[in-house]
């Protein structure tokens, strides 16, 4: 049976509903995620075939991002034209951006961390892509990330495209980041891949790092 058609069968797939009251404060979890992207830019390649953004190895040591002690390298980065999980009923009228690293040393469950940022159309501090080319641009990753990452929800869940592979630890920042209509559309045009509908939470919890 191919993976599309199983996956209707799994239990935990993304993306979700996140309502603050049923979800569970943990006050332990605000300083599990640390987010170490570089100051400055980083160049990102666009491989034959694929609607994302990826981290050339010839580039050298990726960023990473360590959760629960545990190193995640950065591999790639994508956008959804409509932001794909809800918080409190309502999505980001510029969409989702899914920035997706693997798990160094993973031992068991899940394999990759996603780190989800809604975007909503307001004021930056100037363009985060620049020097676009056919198959390269250069990012600043660290201006993707929300002023306060250490308000976010976790749960465990899926790839939202593709197989669905049930292998992810999310982590949505609770709060979306402003972003220019142009930065979205440079984005769009490099990574861009179909929104899913969202998925029962079943059985699952969802953690959240903030109490208020």
């Amino acid at each position: 049976m191919p993976n599309e058609e199983r996956s209707r069968y799994w239990q935990q797939q993304s993306p979700i509903r996140i309502a603050r009251p049923e979800s569970f404060f943990v006050p332990a979890l605000a300083g599990a995620l640390h987010v170490l992207y570089p100051d400055g830019e980083v160049v990102l390649e666009r491989k034959k075939g694929h609607q994302e953004l990826e981290w050339s190895e010839a580039a050298g040591t990726a960023p990473w991002i360590a959760l629960d002690g545990k190193k995640a390298s950065f591999r790639a980065m994508h956008v959804h034209r409509t932001s794909e999980h809800e918080i409190a009923g309502q999505k980001t009228e510029l969409g989702e951006i899914h920035f997706v690293h693997e798990l160094v040393s993973a031992e068991r469950g899940s394999t990759l961390v996603v780190l989800s940022v809604r975007v909503e159309s307001g004021n930056s501090d100037g363009p985060c892509f620049s020097a676009p080319a056919p198959d390269s641009i250069r990012v600043d990753l660290k201006r993707l990330i929300p002023p306060r990452p250490y308000r976010f929800y976790r749960y465990e869940g899926s790839l939202t495209s593709g197989t669905h592979d049930e292998l992810v630890s999310w982590a949505v920042f609770a709060e979306p980041l402003a972003v220019t209509r142009g930065d979205v559309a440079i984005v769009q045009k490099y990574a861009e891949q179909t929104d899913r509908e969202v998925q029962s939470l079943a059985r699952r919890f969802v953690l959240r790092s903030f109490e208020e």
